[in-house]
């Protein structure tokens, strides 16, 4: 939230600037860092890995995101925060009761409406054999959910690449289901953010600036040349 802040009072370029050098980024993808001498430069280069550099890489994008796109304290309800975290989860696969307790923050899952917004968001399937001891929640899908959103939170919420691809596969799978014969109304064309209050609007400048596209632009070039040496996430 501070760093959403951040981001709605701040030059986009210049938060940038300052989240790459935290992260230790600024020569990776190709900035002058004045503090540095060239021969310090080259050594850095060889001293770390380029899959570590990869890792750093990765995480520094997924912060990017969670500014972008984190609704918590920006405007979200109590109950559409719940519908949230339960989404994530069962864009994954199905869970058990105490699984999604387990997963989910007890500020949510103790919360009075969990068990509301969890027969909203999921069908439960009763167990299959004997040797079952709990059913499942399987998540909903009707003609107007969209994974994208979900997907993102997926992703900034830090589960492994393992759950990431698995919502991802699970959605591939879901919108080819689908009759695709007639174009998406207007409205229920894909939106990745949600809406933001008008005293943070400020974090959309971030999508605008040159710095974040060169970072991407690079990103993607690099992926492309080196698809074994970045995982899916990044990609």
């Amino acid at each position: 939230f501070v760093l959403q802040c951040s981001a709605a009072l701040t030059d986009p370029d210049e938060l940038l600037t300052i989240l790459l050098d935290r992260f230790g980024l600024v020569e990776y993808f190709g900035f002058k860092d004045p503090r540095r001498e060239e021969e310090e430069e080259e050594e850095d280069a060889k001293d770390i890995p380029v899959s570590a550099k990869t890792s750093i890489s990765e995480d520094c994008l997924i912060l990017i995101a969670a500014i972008l796109s984190e609704r918590a304290r920006l405007g979200l309800s109590d109950r559409d925060c719940i519908h949230q975290e339960i989404t994530a989860r069962l864009c994954v696969k199905p869970h058990s009761h105490s699984q999604l307790t387990d997963s989910i923050c007890r500020r949510w899952h103790e919360h009075d409406e969990f068990e509301s917004v969890l027969n909203e968001a999921s069908h439960y399937e009763e167990p299959k054999s004997e040797k079952m001891e709990q059913g499942k929640y399987r998540l909903k899908v009707d003609e107007g959910f969209r994974y994208d959103s979900f997907l993102v939170h997926v992703l900034v919420r830090s589960f492994n690449h393992g759950d990431y691809e698995a919502a991802l596969e699970q959605a591939k799978m879901d919108e080819k289901s689908r009759n695709t014969s007639d174009p998406p109304a207007p409205a229920e064309k894909r939106r990745l953010l949600l809406h933001l209050p008008d005293t943070f609007k400020g974090i959309y400048r971030l999508l605008q600036s040159p710095i974040l596209h060169h970072i991407l632009h690079l990103v993607l070039l690099r992926a492309v040349r080196h698809r074994s040496v970045f995982s899916t996430s990044i990609q």
